[in-house]
């Protein structure tokens, strides 16, 4: 067994315990959310002891340089000391201007941050009510509109997502946290094609990312599946299709495993199938992938196999447990 030390106490991590179940075990109050490391909500630094390299995935280079590690997924293979980062989670409140349910269990949340707010379409945030917190990826873009979109699926456990149908309305006030994320538009991709593949409520970053993919002109092919379960689940359906008439490099695919609705443009088949009949080759092309944890995993490697370059797949995964992640 090894030492956790925060904040010149040490405390004795239990075989197999990350350093944030230590901390929590210890009733030490830290920042946490997915507990899987990918909303990067527990981000701490290891000024001491050898950083496993599990601990610091999806992190970017300047992260990784300055001993940031994600306390969930790290679990000590010696006596570790661990501190706050030294730049803190900003908090700012935000106005709720536009809640709309765009399907059964979706409701579409917009809302205008009291402060100048950054960000790179396609990263999330967190939401926080009192002592809790969840990440939604944003639809938005800021060149285009002050507000912030996000697209929330109702979960049947959900604190937050309950909350949000239930309790919250227009004009109030929310607290978010971030940006975070690194999946998103950039000009390393502007010489390729791009795909967007997404399930569910995985098509929130992608629709920023599509918007932002217009805002720097892209001239290669764009291409979007969007896959449910059933049509009425394709909650954007008659949006995207008037996107792709407008710009003629940008295709829209949906598909529904059951297309209840019988649509003439609803592919009825799985985004997996789809995937391997029609863009055989992904040799150079740019690939994001958003949904489920299972779902994303399962398409990076298929893309993988069909030849999409690991540095061109990018990915964000909504973790699904008691509603953590989206």
């Amino acid at each position: 067994m090894h030492s956790v030390e925060y904040q010149n106490i040490k405390y004795l991590a239990l075989e197999n315990e990350s350093v944030l179940e230590t901390l929590l075990r210890n009733q030490i109050e830290v920042s946490y959310s997915c507990q899987s490391g990918i909303c990067q909500s527990c981000i701490l630094r290891m000024s001491e002891g050898e950083i496993p390299s599990e601990s610091q995935k999806g992190l970017s280079t300047t992260h990784k340089e300055e001993k940031t590690i994600l306390a969930c997924v790290c679990k000590p293979i010696n006596d570790v000391k661990i501190e706050q980062t030294s730049a803190p989670r900003k908090i700012i409140n935000a106005k709720v201007i536009f809640k709309e349910l765009a399907a059964e269990n979706i409701v579409i949340l917009k809302i205008k941050p009291e402060e100048n707010f950054q960000y790179k379409p396609g990263q999330f945030i967190h939401l926080i009510n009192n002592n809790f917190s969840r990440c939604y990826s944003l639809a938005s873009h800021p060149t285009f509109s002050n507000e912030l979109e996000l697209h929330i699926r109702i979960a049947p456990n959900g604190l937050m997502s309950n909350w949000i149908f239930n309790d919250l309305k227009i004009n109030d006030t929310i607290k978010i946290a971030g940006p975070h994320g690194y999946c998103y538009y950039s000009n390393e991709n502007k010489n390729q094609n791009i795909l967007l593949i997404a399930v569910g409520t995985g098509l929130a970053p992608l629709k920023g990312i599509l918007k932002d993919t217009f805002f720097n002109n892209h001239q290669k092919e764009i291409h979007l599946i969007h896959g449910a379960i059933k049509t009425s689940g394709l909650y954007l359906l008659e949006e995207l299709f008037d996107i792709s008439a407008l710009n003629k490099n940008f295709i829209f695919h949906p598909c529904a495993l059951n297309n209840d609705d019988n649509h003439k443009l609803v592919h009825n088949t799985s985004i997996e199938k789809y995937i391997e009949e029609k863009f055989p080759d992904l040799s150079n092309w740019t690939v994001f992938i958003c949904g489920n944890e299972s779902f994303v995993k399962e398409t990076e490697q298929q893309v993988f196999l069909q030849g999409a370059n690991l540095n061109n797949i990018y990915s964000d995964a909504f973790v699904d447990r008691n509603q953590f992640k989206k």
